[in-house]
């Protein structure tokens, strides 16, 4: 979602923090390399991606 140019600056977390306070309820599964990110953002590992509910 965000380039690898303009990473570590905060736009990710933002982004999903919209789409928690904008979609509760909505599950996102994605797959993704950048598993330390996800991690810290409490998604869960579903073996080969990502999965969050919005709360």
């Amino acid at each position: 979602m965000v380039r690898k140019k303009a990473r570590k600056q905060g736009i990710g977390k933002l982004l999903i923090e919209e789409l928690r306070k904008n979609y509760s309820g909505l599950r996102i599964d994605l797959i993704s390399e950048e598993d330390p990110f996800y991690q810290k953002l409490h998604f869960s590992d579903k073996g080969t991606g990502y999965r969050m509910s919005l709360r």
